[in-house]
């Protein structure tokens, strides 16, 4: 899992991208443009080697152009912005690529580069509303891949973020991260952000680097509320989960595979003041194919280490009534556990204790395949499950 410079892609225990892969990003990244009339300011065909800021802006378009910072800071950063298009644009090769000369750090039989820089991004967006990115190809990120923070005095605003159509990939850190950031700090309490839609992405090889063992990486980490999220393909995130969840919205129609700790991870961290207080989980095909068996550290406890995987899809239990939702529903999923993946974690799994849980858990109509031996459907959820969901050796 070692990366050398310059970051070249890889995809680990599944051989080199093939040709249809590549078909498939081509038509991800095939989008038709608006006219520039539309537009107060547009920015096109143009290579930014050190990154660019747009700060306080409004009515812009940018397109076709290439980004980089392979010394420091961002590539793109969108700053107190509003009505922004991104469009058909490189970015790639950011962060402080010196450090990769230092020798990897082994963790069970894998290697990482002790390198996460997680104030790094590909893309900013940082109290900017309206903004669309579409078409666009952010790789190789010594930090996050894609990043949107609204301030703390600004969250209950509808940021309007679209994410369509992009690919995310090679990121140390997340490889696409929401949250809102200030304000009061209660880690099991957590503010989100509103307005998001995120589909028909390519995200893949997630959390390259590691500096710590605290905290996972995921392929979208969704502190947001009422977050659509859709039509997704994601694999191969090494210390995280594919789209970990905080708060309400609707998770549809992704497929995922091969992600550390869970495809699907939903924990109860966010304030659902303000939200429709449902989650809805459906359609979604989660594959496992090996365990990515890491250790990682207890964040409440950091003398506790565990095991990261968790299962297929990961509901946290709510007990406390800032963070309950009304309803968590799973149904008409897809979840597969493939032979060579040696940990007897569940495909769909509960987190923490379920006494005093206050939210209506819906899991009906899954199509559950294990085919381990022995064979773990379920774990640390009700007991009446088998007969909704449908299991399959």
């Amino acid at each position: 899992m070692r990366m050398q410079p310059p970051l070249a892609p890889y995809l680990v225990g599944l051989g080199r991208a093939s040709p249809r892969l590549a078909l498939c990003a081509a038509a991800l990244l095939a989008v038709a443009s608006p006219a520039a009339a539309e537009w107060s300011e547009v920015i096109e065909n143009r290579t930014f080697p050190t990154g660019l800021v747009l700060d306080g802006r409004s009515d812009v378009l940018i397109r076709n152009c290439q980004f980089s910072n392979p010394t420091a800071g961002n590539g793109l950063s969108i700053v107190n912005c509003c009505r922004i298009r991104v469009e058909n644009c490189v970015i790639r090769r950011v962060g402080r690529e010196e450090l990769l000369n230092q020798p990897p750090r082994k963790v069970g039989d894998h290697e990482f580069h002790p390198v996460s820089l997680h104030a790094v991004h590909g893309v900013l967006l940082q109290d900017s509303t309206q903004v669309t990115l579409i078409g666009n190809d952010i790789t190789d990120v010594m930090g996050v891949g894609l990043s949107a923070y609204m301030s703390y005095e600004r969250m209950d605003e509808d940021a309007g973020l679209l994410i369509e159509k992009n690919r995310v990939a090679y990121t140390f850190d997340d490889g696409i991260d929401f949250s809102v950031k200030g304000g009061p700090r209660d880690p099991d309490i957590r503010p989100n952000l509103r307005g998001v839609t995120i589909r028909q992405n390519l995200i893949h090889d997630i959390g390259l680097g590691l500096s710590s063992l605290t905290f996972a990486r995921h392929g979208m980490y969704l502190s947001v509320r009422d977050a659509v999220v859709e039509e997704n393909t994601i694999y191969n995130c090494f210390y995280g989960e594919g789209i970990s969840v905080r708060n309400s919205g609707i998770i549809r129609g992704n497929r995922i595979r091969n992600c550390a700790r869970a495809c699907i991870g939903v924990w109860a961290q966010g304030r659902t003041a303000g939200s429709s207080g449902e989650l809805l989980i459906e359609g979604n095909i989660c594959r496992q194919d090996f365990a990515i068996n890491l250790p990682m550290r207890h964040v409440a406890q950091p003398e506790r280490i565990h095991t990261l995987p968790l299962a297929g899809i990961v509901i946290q239990h709510r007990t406390r009534p800032e963070v309950a939702m009304k309803r968590i529903t799973v149904r008409r999923n897809e979840v597969l556990i493939r032979p060579d993946y040696a940990l007897p974690v569940p495909l769909l799994g509960g987190s923490g204790s379920p006494k005093g849980a206050t939210t209506e858990l819906v899991i009906a109509e899954n199509t559950l395949t294990d085919q381990r031996a022995p064979k773990v459907y379920f774990g640390n959820l009700p007991a009446d499950l088998a007969a909704q969901n449908r299991l399959l050796p």
